[in-house]
C-alpha cells in the first residue's frame, strides 16, 4: 500500500507539472504572437538597457541583432542618454553593432558576465548610475520573465520593449516556459542565501 501510494503521489506531481508547463508554454507562446513589434513613439528613461539573446564566435544570433538594432533606434530617436547591452556572449558584439550605427562609444557600457536574467539585472544595476527609470529591450516572449525580473532586483520604473521579429524557431519558445520557473526558484533561494547571511550568492542567479 504505502509503495502504491507514494507511487500515486508521485504520478499527480508528475501530472500537475505537466499542466502548469502546459499553461505557461501557451502564455508564452500568447506573449510572442500578440505583442507588438512597431517602433514605440515618445518613449523616454534614463537607460535603455539591452538583453542579449546568444552569440556564437563573436558573430550575434538572429534575436541578439534585432534587440540591439532596436536599442540603436531607441537611443537614436532620444529615448534615453546611453545604453547598456548585458550578456556573456552577446554584450561585446551588440556594442560593436551599436557604434557601426552611429551610437558614440562613450554612452555604451558593456556588461559581459551575467549568463541569466536575474544576473542581466544584477550586474547591470552595478555599472550604472542608477536604476530608476530604464527601457528594457528583449524578444516578446522574453519581455514579462524581464519586467518582472528587474523589478524584484530593484529598479523602480522598468519599460519593457519588443525587438523586431520573431524568436529564432520553437526552442527558446518552449524554452522560456521552463525558465520562468526555475528563474523563480534561483530568486528564492537568492534571497534566502542573503537573508541567512551567506554573501551576495550571485552564482545561485545562473
Amino acid at each position: 500500500m504505502g509503495v502504491r501510494h507514494t507511487g500515486r503521489r508521485i504520478g499527480r506531481i508528475v501530472q500537475g507539472a505537466a499542466i502548469v508547463y502546459c499553461v505557461t508554454l501557451l502564455v508564452v507562446l500568447a506573449v510572442e504572437w500578440a505583442w507588438p513589434r512597431s517602433a514605440p513613439q515618445g518613449v523616454s528613461a534614463d537607460t535603455i538597457i539591452c538583453l542579449g539573446g546568444g552569440a556564437s564566435d563573436g558573430r550575434l544570433f538572429a534575436s541578439s541583432r534585432t534587440r540591439a538594432e532596436r536599442c540603436v533606434e531607441l537611443y537614436l530617436a532620444g529615448a534615453a542618454p546611453q545604453i547598456v547591452f548585458t550578456g556573456v556572449q552577446a554584450a561585446e558584439p551588440m556594442a560593436d553593432l551599436a557604434r557601426a550605427s552611429g551610437v558614440p562609444a562613450e554612452v555604451i557600457l558593456v556588461e559581459t558576465q551575467s549568463r541569466s536574467t536575474l544576473q542581466n539585472a544584477l550586474f547591470s544595476s552595478r555599472i550604472m548610475t542608477g536604476t530608476e527609470d530604464v527601457l528594457l529591450v528583449s524578444s516578446a516572449y522574453h519581455l514579462p520573465r524581464s519586467w518582472l525580473t528587474f523589478r524584484l532586483m530593484g529598479y523602480d520604473r522598468v519599460t519593457v520593449i519588443a525587438a523586431e521579429g520573431r524568436s529564432d524557431g520553437a526552442r527558446p519558445l518552449f524554452r522560456e516556459a521552463l525558465a520562468i520557473w526555475f528563474n523563480a526558484a534561483r530568486y528564492g533561494m537568492w534571497r534566502f542565501a542573503i537573508a541567512m547571511g551567506l554573501g551576495p550568492a550571485d552564482d545561485l542567479l545562473i
